[in-house]
Formats: structure tokens, C-alpha cells, sequence
């Protein structure tokens, strides 16, 4: 915080009291925190300032003007100013203040021994303060808020304006050399000054008509580490010094990784001072974001991005393209670098601000300008089987340049195996991994070349073979038929399904009454099939069991005449299926009729002429439901 002396007499401050406090943020917010305050000591001179400094912020690196830890005449680590909205009051006397508003808060005029106010927020939607004369300055956290002028109007909006003393970020313009060097603020010591003396001219923009633009090049663009850690290395390659005024570098970055390249230019980023020169052979960097005369926007290491450097005349100079950040060129902690210096192509590199990148490429990659760019890159199926083939596809655009081959690259168990050339429909790619047996792991990747010899490549897929989940639910009971001999008797089975349903363990239990006219018996009864390896329902197919006793078939009795239970198990034991047959007496009894399901497999049981292995239609006309409760 800065005091000034508008008089002609030195001020004894001793005695006045300088409160402080930070507004709060909310809807329903009616108080800002609690003042505090410091008591200040020393004497003001005549037209003159008198500094009090807090704490210093931890972090300075983009800092423009740093003052030095003993340059305040009072210092206080208590001081802290909010960048949302704050207040601070001059008062005579050392009372605790609890006012919110001292400059009103006695019948609408200041408290006793009232100076002088500002009170100050950043968003009038969001940020509250309930302390200031008539209406509050505008603060961020970027602009300090400072006096207009000499004139004290008791309106602390009409009486402050910004002073952005960080970068220009839009609309909000920096302080320019020659107003800094008026407005930065001054201790005692500095004696007698006007801080709102009109700043020098700045110097005239230097003659540009006779630059040869051309030879000015990016040289290097890292977005490695932090805001402070990046930066834009330029690469003067002509024999006379080039002025960089008005010159400007442009940034367009895609926001997210497996993008296409950006269109357009983008955003500003960086605009030459009058002060900044490149010197012949030279290099001249912008390091760290936001510093003095440095470039404003992001900057990503990470993504497919076009940087332009322009002429003061908006003639582009240069241009650095990454058209890929993906596959072979998915790097997160590299630099873009030319090799040779100011002349060769751009290699991903280690960031070497201000030293040369050097001559050799060995072992580098090279960004990627015109790479076929590739997105949509997926498999046809997600659970592999050792029955499954598995298609790969992949979406690939060219840039410029048409494409010229598109292979799926693949190893099995870590061994690589002949590529497959992929073909297209449109921009989709597609190609076929043959099956594999069980827990092969298989791992595949897209790469495509241009007609420039240019590739791109697509993150690398991995599957592993696993055995086939089972769905039993669609294996249902669909006839049973205790007519005839037992050589004649059956149990039909059908797979609804898609895929075949191996029948290995999987079990009927029967469970009948022993006369007619009896209830329902309780409990699964007895076992009287476990289906063998051998045994399999195709998908869509009957699978009967025909015969007591025949090899594979069932082996306890089954009748045509009786109430009964039969279910079926998967090899889990979890029941699948059941059929039940509630009633055998009066219009049910029934003595040489099967239990079908009509329609097949979905449909409920009736009583029909059995029909091993053949459709039992869909028509139930004339027929009698199987009764299921008695």
C-alpha cells in the first residue's frame, strides 16, 4: 500500500492507524472479514510517498517490477490483500474498527477520525465489499488499483483506475515502459515526486522498410514443464539485425490428444516491443509465460498445433506444424526444434533454450507436417474367443499429400508377425486378425504412410484369448415324452441362441407322482441325465435325448400318465429351465400325449402326437395348455 502527500508539509504519521480486510464471496453475504489493522510510524515527506509492504508472493518468476524486501518503510507479513475484493481506511487513533463502512457508518457520514478510503472488487456478480466511498474501484489480479489524479471526488470509482503493471491480456493493456517508470510506487526516501506526471514519449517504432523478414525464424517452441519453463526461440539467419517490433507469433493447439490439425491462425500470443532487436546469426528467446515482453497464451507439448510467426505487416514468416500426437508421435516432454538451426525440418528434441540445436538427427523423429492422421482406431469385438476373428478398423485422413499404404501391424505372445494390408471404404480401414487359441495375447497397432513417406501411427490395442462365456438361459426344455416304450420315450432340448452351448455338465432331474390324482411333489427328484463332452446343442438347433438307457441319454423312468417335475441345471447347478405338469385327472389326464413348448423354445407347454427332434409349430389351435399349478 502506497500513502501520498498532496501538501506542501511533512506528516507526522505516528498516531494513524491503517485498517485492512478482504471481502467474502457468495448471494446471501451481508459482512466482510474482520479489519485489521497496523500502526504506522515515521513521517510522510511533502509531496511524497510512504510504502507499506506485506507478504512478498511465493512465486516471482513472471514478475515485472520486484521490490525489494527493505525498500518499504513499514513491512508486515500480516498484510494480505485479496485479488477478489478488499477495503483499507486511513484513521486517526489506534480504536479497534468494527464499522463495515466507516466513511457512512455515523448517521451517513464518516466515523471519527476518518482520513480517507478505497474499497475495491473484481466481478460486481460474484465478489462482495461493504466498505468504500460512494462506489467501489475494480481490483484483479493483475492490476493494482491506483489514484487518477491529485482530485478527490469521495468516489472511489470515479477517483481509481487499473494499473496493470503484468501482461497485456486482451482488452487490458499493460503499463508501457515510460507510464511504469511514472506510476511504480516509491518509499519515503524517494522524496519529493509526482506520480501523476505525464510519462515520456515512447520512442519512435523503429524504420522497417528495408528488413529482410525472410530470414527471421522460429528456431525452437517448447511447452515442457511449467509457464515459466516454455518458451519461443527465434533464429535471426541473415547477416544485418532484424527489429522484432509489431512482430507476432500466432498459436492454435486442438484440445485434446487424436485430434485433426487446427484450422486458422488462433490467438495472439506474442506481440514485438520497440525494445526487442535480434541480432544478426543470433537467437533471441520468449521464455516463460506471461514474463515482461514474453507470449501470453498457452503453450502444449502435447498436442497437434500450428504456431505462424507474422511481419509487422501481417505477412507470415515462418510456420511450426505438429500434425500428429499420437502412436509413433505421442511425446509429452519434448521441444520442437530445427536441425540445422534456422534451416532444417523440426525434430522432436530435448528444450535447449538459447543454445543451438545442433546438426545431427540421428535417432530423432521428425514432427510429423503432413502425416495421414488417424482416429477411430478400434477392434470389431471386445471378449475374444479362440473361435473369434477380430477385425480392426481405423479412420485415416490425409493432410496434403494422398495415402499411400495403410498395414495393421500385429505380434502374437510378443512375436511379430507379417503385416496385414488394410483396405478401405471411404476413409475407413479395416483388416483381420485370424483366431487364436486360448490365452494367445495378441497386440496391434495401425500405421499409414503417405506419398510423401510420412507415417502416423495409432496407439497400440492389445486383446488377450479367453474361453467363451456360456450363456445357458438360452438352452430350454422344449418336449418331453413318456409314450410308448422306453426306447421310444425323450427329452428334446432347444438352443435359442446365436452360439453352441456345450451340454458337458450340464443335468435333468425328474421327479413324478406315484399315482394319478396326487399333488405336486416338492424338490428337484431324481438325476436322470449329465451331458458328456461330446455333447453339444448348435445354435438355432434340437438336441434330443431318445431312448432310456441309450449311451449318453437318460436313465430313470419318465411317464406320460402322472403329475410331475422336470428341470434343467446348468453346470453350475443354477436351474435353466423347468417343466411342470400340475393336474392329471379329468379334462389333463392325459396318458400318450408329449409336453411341448409351442412356439419352440419361448412358448408354454401343451399337450401334443410326440415329435422327437422336428418343430413343434406354432399353432395351438385345438390343443390343451399343460396345466403348471393344481
Amino acid at each position: 500500500m502506497e500513502l501520498y502527500n498532496i501538501s506542501d508539509e511533512a506528516i507526522d504519521l505516528n498516531g494513524i492507524g491503517l485498517y485492512f480486510a478482504n471481502g467474502i464471496r457468495g448471494a446471501d453475504v451481508t459482512a466482510d472479514e474482520a479489519w485489521k489493522s497496523i500502526a504506522l510510524k515515521g513521517t510522510i515527506p511533502a509531496k511524497g510517498s510512504f510504502l507499506v509492504l506485506g507478504a512478498k508472493h511465493s512465486d516471482l518468476k513472471a514478475t515485472r517490477y520486484t521490490i525489494d524486501d527493505d525498500y518499504g518503510d513499514i513491512s508486515d507479513n500480516d498484510l494480505s490483500l485479496s485479488r477478489r475484493s478488499f477495503k483499507v481506511a486511513l484513521i486517526s487513533g489506534s480504536a479497534e474498527l468494527t464499522a463495515q463502512n466507516p466513511f457512512v457508518s455515523n448517521d451517513g457520514k464518516p466515523v471519527s477520525g476518518y482520513i480517507d478510503m478505497v474499497g475495491a472488487r473484481n466481478d460486481p456478480a460474484d465478489d462482495n465489499i461493504f466498505g468504500f466511498e460512494t462506489a467501489p474501484a475494480r481490483n484483479s489480479a493483475s492490476s493494482a488499483i491506483r489514484r487518477n489524479d491529485i482530485t478527490d471526488t469521495d468516489n472511489n470509482s470515479n477517483d481509481f483506475i487499473s494499473a496493470r503493471y503484468g501482461p497485456t491480456s486482451g482488452e487490458d493493456k499493460t503499463l508501457s515502459d515510460e507510464e511504469f517508470e511514472v506510476r511504480k510506487p516509491r518509499n519515503s526516501k524517494a522524496g519529493t515526486w509526482n506520480p501523476f506526471a505525464q510519462p515520456a514519449e515512447p520512442p519512435a517504432p523503429p524504420d522497417t522498410t528495408a528488413v529482410d523478414y525472410t530470414k527471421l525464424k522460429l528456431n525452437e517452441v517448447s511447452g515442457v514443464g511449467t509457464d515459466f519453463a516454455k518458451f519461443y526461440e527465434l533464429k535471426n539467419t541473415g547477416d544485418k539485425d532484424i527489429p522484432l517490433y509489431d512482430c507476432k507469433i500466432y498459436y492454435n493447439a486442438n484440445s485434446a490428444t487424436g485430434g485433426t490439425l487446427p484450422g486458422g491462425k488462433g490467438d495472439v500470443t506474442w506481440t514485438g516491443l520497440s525494445s526487442q532487436t535480434i541480432e544478426a546469426g543470433k537467437l533471441f528467446s520468449l521464455i516463460g509465460r506471461n514474463t515482461a515482453g514474453s507470449f501470453t497464451r498457452g503453450l502444449t507439448a502435447e498436442r497437434t498445433l500450428v504456431i505462424i510467426l507474422e511481419d509487422p505487416e501481417g505477412n507470415e514468416i515462418d510456420r511450426c506444424v505438429r500434425a500428429g500426437d499420437t502412436g509413433d508421435y505421442a511425446f509429452t516432454g519434448k521441444s520442437f526444434s530445427r536441425i540445422p538451426d534456422g534451416t532444417g525440418d523440426f525434430y522432436f528434441t530435448t528444450p535447449t533454450p538459447n543454445e543451438a540445436n545442433g546438426s545431427s538427427t540421428a535417432e530423432l523423429i521428425k514432427l510429423p507436417e503432413d502425416a495421414p492422421i488417424i482416429t477411430d482406431f478400434r477392434k470389431d469385438i471386445s471378449s475374444v474367443t479362440p473361435t473369434d476373428t477380430v477385425t480392426v478398423f481405423a479412420t485415416i485422413k490425409p493432410m496434403t499429400s494422398a495415402i499411400s499404404s495403410v498395414v495393421l501391424k500385429w505380434t502374437l505372445g510378443g512375436v511379430a508377425q507379417s503385416d496385414i494390408y488394410m483396405t478401405a471404404t471411404d476413409n475407413v480401414y479395416s483388416a483381420t486378425i485370424p483366431a487364436q487359441a486360448v490365452d494367445s495375447v495378441v497386440t496391434y497397432k495401425v500405421t499409414a504412410t503417405n506419398a510423401l513417406g510420412e507415417t502416423n501411427s495409432s496407439a497400440e490395442g492389445d486383446y488377450k484369448v479367453a474361453v467363451e462365456s456360456i450363456d445357458y438361459t438360452k438352452l430350454k426344455l422344449n418336449e418331453v415324452s413318456g409314450t410308448g416304450t422306453d426306447a421310444e420315450k425323450f427329452y428334446e432340448l432347444f438352443n435359442t441362441g446365436s452360439k453352441a452351448i456345450p451340454l458337458e455338465g450340464c443335468k435333468i432331474y425328474y421327479n413324478a407322482n406315484g399315482s394319478s390324482g396326487g399333488t405336486l411333489p416338492t424338490g428337484n427328484g431324481n438325476l436322470t441325465w449329465t451331458g458328456l463332452s461330446t455333447q453339444t446343442a448348435q445354435a438355432g438347433q434340437f438336441f434330443s435325448l431318445i431312448g432310456r438307457n441309450n449311451p449318453g441319454s437318460f436313465t430313470t423312468g419318465l411317464t406320460a400318465s402322472r403329475i410331475l417335475i422336470i428341470t434343467l441345471m446348468d453346470p453350475d447347478g443354477n436351474i435353466i429351465d423347468r417343466c411342470i405338469r400340475a393336474k392329471d385327472t379329468g379334462e389333463y389326464n392325459f396318458t400318450d400325449k408329449s409336453y411341448s413348448r409351442i412356439p419352440d423354445g419361448t412358448g408354454d407347454f401343451y399337450f401334443t402326437t410326440p415329435t422327437p427332434n422336428a418343430t413343434n409349430g406354432a399353432s395351438t389351435d385345438g390343443l390343451t395348455k399343460v396345466p403348471i399349478a393344481q
